[in-house]
């Protein structure tokens, strides 16, 4: 029995105030419990609910790595990890490019700031051309050893 929107309903005999019906946020089935916290019908939903865009921590999907390289949350792209992530470079290459990268091509940054992505300063390269790159960079020391 409904009295101005508030479910009145009998449990072991007794009368129980129940605290409302509302729908869950995930789902949209309803629940009615005496719980006002109570937001999802089950723990289910409410992981499927509370995750990306709508998780608290959500900061946009950018993860920077502990190498210094951006991450996008890119779950569909071929080359995602396993969390769904992709280096921002190689997004931004293939953009510029119209095609997805091939896994063997390497995209360097001229200026070697890993954080700057724009197109201007990355250079679509070889595994041998990029170490080749890398090795002029690097200082030897009087033995010909680099340090």
């Amino acid at each position: 029995m409904i009295i101005d929107g508030v479910e009145i309903g009998e449990s072991n005999g007794q009368i129980a105030v129940v605290s409302g019906i509302r729908n869950c946020p995930n789902c949209n089935s309803k629940i009615i419990s005496q719980d006002k916290r109570q937001k999802f019908c089950d723990r289910q939903c409410y992981f499927k609910f509370n995750t990306g865009v709508n998780h608290c921590n959500w900061k946009g999907g950018r993860r920077l790595r502990p190498e210094g390289y951006v991450m996008i949350k890119k779950p569909t792209h071929l080359l995602c990890d396993c969390d769904g992530y992709v280096f921002e470079h190689r997004l931004v290459m293939e953009k510029f490019l119209g095609r997805y990268l091939k896994q063997e091509e390497i995209i360097h940054h001229k200026n070697g700031d890993k954080l700057d992505n724009n197109i201007k300063n990355l250079e679509l390269t070889n595994h041998k051309k990029h170490r080749k790159e890398h090795v002029k960079l690097q200082v030897r020391n009087e033995y010909g050893k680099f340090c």
